[in-house]
Parts: structure tokens; C-alpha cells; sequence
């Protein structure tokens, strides 16, 4: 009998087996899947996320070969808005998930096989598909996206927002912007009309990928001609594209809908939910990754003393679902999604007042910009010239290069 099943080894699972097995606990692991299969999830690890994997020391194996890529461009309107300087590495999503299960302690079993049910009460029992079955005090569920095993337990997902969005992931070829030496590039969409959030563009395993952010249902005719015809259908709405990276091709083009969803009726004794078992992210918002290790971190800390009360009932789980830090968390992750989508598409007044003021700061922050960089150059234009025993006519250049 183990003290804790983690049902999935996707990154919340295999994350959550990591941290109890450190705190000293038998873990089992229960996955379909020995090698995680192909799966269009998060690609990028940015900024805050880094110390997610640094406080858990797997970064240096995480991001072993993996090039970090330190500035990022914000483009909209053929304009160059912003430079920001942020550490970022692109990486598929089964490629996070492998790495950070070869981190897994030696001492936690890895069960390969599919749950076909769960026994809740004191002591939960796990069924799988091959007759096998697995004792432990807890259940952790981190099933992910899939909800097969949480409807046969009578647990449901109460949906928020219904296809809230459809991420749109494909490669480039470019000859002017190769995988090895180009910025991240983020292109923001030109109006209410393209229901498009943004465009980011970033090396990823060799090649550059683009992940685009529409608020389009999958079955939506624009999705389906971009599917068909990929690069006419992106040049139409981002034309400026082509300035830079030239006469660039598109191609492995994959689409997922997202739908934004929180779970409902599930306290069970000694079964909890974790990372987007529990609530489903906006890939567009960038949360995912951040949401579920704080759930990971505080389930973490719950498991401890409800181990040591020896209570794992429905009310001492629910000390986790209202830690202020996670529903902090929680609450964050679902207003992100609908700001996104709001400022995006919204012509209520309120976003398009806000729109406005966005376009306004950026401008007054392009304009102080350019005059900064003109100030610097016209003082080392005119401390180069008074330099003793120089003549400014030794600066000029002709244009024949002479």
C-alpha cells in the first residue's frame, strides 16, 4: 500500500511525485503512457516560470541543450513597441514532460497502465484496465484535460467559457530569421475584426515556431483556410510579417481549443485535484505552468500535516481548495483569460477606452524613447567633434564609402 497515488504523469503529476517523494512519502504513479506522447500543450518556459524548476533544482537538466533566448520584441502595426529583456527557452511540451520525469526519484513506482475507476473512503482503491489494483491514504488527480475518469466518479467540470480560444501552432521556415539567432517575436493583432490576441514567434527544438492566439471557434471557416492554406491566410491579417522574415513558408500547422473550466462536485475522501484537472487554463493567458506548481507547492505543504492529523476527509481536503495562495492563484488565472479576451475583441466601451489607453502609453513611451536615443547620439556626436586636436569633417562619410 502506498501513502499517495498521483493518477497522471504529465508536468503537475510528475512535479507533485517529485516534491512528496522528497518529503518522504511513498509514491506511486499511474500513467497511460511510458513515454508521453505528441502533444500541442505549453512550448515556452518564460520568466517567472524559471524558478519554478530552479527552487526544485531541474533546471540544469530541464534546459540541457535547450538555447535561452534573452530578449523579446513586441510588434504591432509594423511598429516596434517595446524591447524587454526576459529569459525564455522553447521547448515541445513532451519534451518538458520527459525531462522532468527522468528527474522522478528512484524511489517512486511508475505504474503503466489506464485508472478505470476509483474506490473513495478511508483507504481509496485504484482500478486498472488490466484487473490490477492499488491501495494508498491519498489520491492525487492529475488527469489533465482528460475528465473520462472524473465524469465515472460523478465529478463534472462547470465550463466558464465555452471555446474560449483555439491556439494555432506551426513551424517557419525563414531565410532571413534563422532558429539559432532571432529575439522572441511577439506580433499583437490589428483589430476587433481578427479576433486575434497575439503571434509569438521563438526557437523551439531547431526550428522556429510560431504559436498563434485567435478567439475563434476551431470550427470557425477562418480556422479551416488557415489549415488549408496557412501562410496566405496569416499574411492577410499580418502582412508585416514578411518584413521580417522574407519570403518565409509555414508548415506542421496543428489547432486545440481551450475551454476555461473550474471542477465541480468533487470532494471525495482522500482524492484531490491539482493543476488543470482542477481548472483549465487560457494557453493565451500564460498561467498554466505558474497555476499548477502552486498547487503542486501547496498541496505539498496540506500533505504534511493531514498525514500527520491522520484525517484525509472531504473537510480536511478542502483546507487545500481554500488556501488563500492557491485561490489567489486561481482567481488570477481566470481574470487573465478574460482580459485577454476581452482587450482583444470586446467593443464594449470600457475595452475600447482601454485599448486606447494602451496605444496612448505606448506611444508617449516610443516617442521619450526616440528622443533618449537622439539626445545620446547628438552629445557623442558633439563630444567626438570638441575633442582636442580633432575636426568633426573626419566623422562625415561620403556616400561612395570613400
Amino acid at each position: 500500500m502506498a501513502d499517495i497515488i498521483v493518477v497522471g504523469a504529465g508536468l503537475s503529476g510528475s512535479l507533485a511525485a517529485i516534491m512528496l517523494s522528497r518529503r518522504g512519502f511513498q509514491v506511486t504513479i499511474v500513467d497511460r503512457y511510458l513515454t508521453y506522447p505528441a502533444e500541442l500543450r505549453a512550448e515556452q518556459i518564460v520568466g517567472s516560470q524559471l524558478r519554478i524548476f530552479d527552487d526544485l533544482g531541474l533546471s540544469e537538466k530541464l534546459f540541457s541543450g535547450v538555447r535561452l533566448v534573452s530578449r523579446v520584441r513586441n510588434v504591432r502595426l509594423g511598429k516596434q513597441l517595446t524591447t524587454v529583456l526576459a529569459s525564455h527557452y522553447g521547448m515541445p511540451y513532451q519534451d518538458i514532460v520527459h525531462a522532468v520525469r527522468g528527474q522522478i526519484p528512484d524511489d517512486v513506482r511508475f505504474i503503466v497502465g489506464r485508472v478505470t475507476d476509483i474506490d473513495t473512503g478511508s483507504d481509496p482503491v485504484v482500478h486498472l484496465d488490466n484487473g490490477q489494483t492499488v491501495a494508498a491514504k491519498l489520491v492525487i488527480m492529475a488527469t489533465g484535460l482528460n475528465t473520462t475518469l472524473s465524469k465515472r466518479l460523478g465529478v463534472h467540470h462547470q465550463t466558464i467559457s465555452a471555446q474560449h480560444s483555439t491556439t494555432v501552432a506551426f513551424d517557419i521556415l525563414s531565410p532571413k530569421c534563422a532558429a539559432g539567432d532571432t529575439p522572441i517575436l511577439v506580433y499583437y493583432g490589428n483589430g476587433l475584426q481578427d479576433r486575434i490576441d497575439y503571434l509569438t514567434i521563438f526557437p523551439c527544438k531547431g526550428v522556429l515556431r510560431g504559436n498563434l492566439f485567435v478567439y475563434r471557434d476551431p470550427l470557425d471557416p477562418w480556422v479551416r483556410q488557415f489549415r488549408r492554406a496557412p501562410l496566405e491566410t496569416l499574411l492577410e491579417v499580418l502582412p508585416v510579417l514578411r518584413d521580417e522574415l522574407g519570403e518565409f513558408s509555414v508548415e506542421h500547422v496543428q489547432c486545440r481549443a481551450s475551454d476555461v473550466a473550474v471542477v465541480r462536485d468533487h470532494q471525495r475522501n482522500g482524492v484531490v485535484y491539482i493543476g488543470d484537472a482542477y481548472q483549465t487554463p487560457c494557453p493565451a493567458a500564460g498561467t498554466g505552468i505558474g497555476r499548477l506548481a502552486v498547487d503542486v507547492e501547496r498541496l505539498a505543504f496540506h500533505v504534511t500535516r493531514w498525514f500527520a492529523a491522520n484525517d484525509l476527509s472531504v473537510s480536511s481536503l478542502q483546507s487545500y481548495y481554500n488556501d488563500p495562495v492557491k485561490c489567489r492563484s486561481d482567481r488570477k488565472a481566470l481574470k487573465s483569460a478574460q482580459f485577454r479576451r476581452s482587450v482583444s475583441m470586446d467593443p464594449a466601451l470600457r475595452w475600447a477606452v482601454h485599448r486606447q489607453n494602451v496605444k496612448a502609453k505606448r506611444f508617449a513611451k516610443y516617442v521619450l524613447q526616440r528622443v533618449v536615443h537622439a539626445g545620446l547620439d547628438l552629445a557623442a556626436y558633439y563630444g567626438r567633434s570638441t575633442t582636442p586636436g580633432r575636426s568633426s569633417r573626419h566623422y562625415s562619410v561620403r556616400p561612395d564609402g570613400a
